[in-house]
């Protein structure tokens, strides 16, 4: 990460990947009731972009499964209710403003790479949050594991 960042000190370069998790978290993090952690919304962010990722063929199902499986394991929220296909687009435009006029949305390439979007949809956003209900509907089978979600620390 400094490796990255150090030569960057006037922010220069906005495609950044320790941007990751930091497009959608912001808006959520500042609506979501209950309140979220900010690592909470972090997660919920990550796992956002892991199915955009996947939509867009940046990565196997078999490892979309692999990192959500792993937030799911680790106790973290992998979706909130607040997290709507309008404050997403929202998030998205916040993002733009602080971004230089483009998305630099960084979606995970395989495990351990990251590629710049600047052109997601509503569409794409609307069917990433499909994903992630259908991953964690207990019906569908499609995460290993239980559902379980640390609760915000009582302020």
């Amino acid at each position: 990460m400094l490796e990255e960042l150090e030569p960057n000190l006037w922010e220069a370069t906005l495609e950044r990947s320790v941007d990751y998790g930091h497009t959608f978290s912001p808006s959520l993090e500042l609506r979501a009731k209950p309140l979220l952690l900010h690592g909470e919304a972090v997660a919920v962010d990550m796992a956002f972009t892991i199915a955009i990722a996947l939509r867009r063929n940046l990565l196997t199902e078999v490892d979309a499964k692999r990192v959500l499986n792993l937030l799911i394991k680790i106790g973290l929220p992998i979706e909130h209710k607040d997290l709507t296909t309008d404050l997403a687009a929202n998030a998205l435009l916040d993002s733009v403003k602080h971004r230089d006029g483009l998305q630099r949305v960084p979606l995970t390439h395989g495990i351990g790479n990251v590629v710049f979007a600047n052109d997601i949809t509503k569409n794409e956003l609307a069917n990433a949050i499909n994903y992630i209900k259908e991953f964690i509907n207990p019906t569908k089978r499609l995460y290993q594991g239980k559902k379980r979600y640390v609760t915000a620390i009582q302020r």
